[in-house]
This record gives structure tokens, C-alpha cells and sequence, in this order.
């Protein structure tokens, strides 16, 4: 696995619309090879405020998240039902991958907003 550091990312979200992220593992800048993800996992955890024990959303690679494998691709999806469904409007995130040996990297962090109508 590469050694990533995490980078500042803010998002929003839109009440009444799915909600979709598409994002791609580079093993170096954006002009380098992508990263396989073929047998890792990921997490994006949401929470009022960063130090919080409580999550406001929690996604996982085997709900939410999606892994491209060999494409490098992660995308985050969540159903207008869903987002509908959010009590919450903002709050400080965290996305994580991690490798089959076990090693986690936190690949983003931020703000996240959802807009409401």
C-alpha cells in the first residue's frame, strides 16, 4: 500500500436528490498510476464534530461504498430516500481505506453540509 496523507475536502450533500461521489486512488499525484483496490475495504464516518463518539453517518465498503477495484475508483452513494431520511445538517467526515494486511489510511477529511429545500 501506498503511504497516503490525507487531504481537506469539504462536501455537500442535496436534500431531495441522491446523493453520489466519485473519487480515484492515485498512488501519486493525479498524473500517476491509480491505486488497485482490488481486497481492500473502506469507511466514511460522519459526526457533529470532530473528537465526537457518536456518528451522525456511518458507510462501509459493504454499504455505501463502493470499491472499483483495479480502476481505482471509490464511490459513495446514498439513496434520495436516504438523504431524505438524514436528521442532521452538517457535520466533520472522514474517509478511510484499508488494506488486506489490515493498514489503514485516512484518504479525506471535512466539512460536509446537506442543503435543504
Amino acid at each position: 500500500m501506498s503511504s497516503y496523507l490525507p487531504s481537506k475536502l469539504d462536501l455537500t450533500v442535496y436534500e431531495n436528490s441522491t446523493w453520489v461521489e466519485n473519487l480515484v486512488l492515485h498512488t501519486g499525484d493525479a498524473t500517476s498510476a491509480v491505486q488497485n483496490l482490488t481486497g481492500y475495504t473502506a469507511t466514511l464516518t460522519v459526526k457533529a464534530h470532530a473528537g465526537d463518539t457518536t456518528n451522525l453517518l456511518a458507510l462501509t465498503s459493504s454499504s455505501g461504498i463502493t470499491l472499483g477495484g483495479s480502476a481505482g475508483t471509490i464511490t459513495i452513494t446514498q439513496s434520495k430516500a436516504t438523504v431524505d431520511a438524514y436528521t442532521w445538517t452538517s457535520g466533520e467526515y472522514e474517509l478511510a481505506i484499508t488494506d488486506s494486511s489490515g493498514v489503514t489510511s485516512i484518504l479525506l477529511f471535512g466539512n460536509v453540509q446537506v442543503v435543504t429545500f
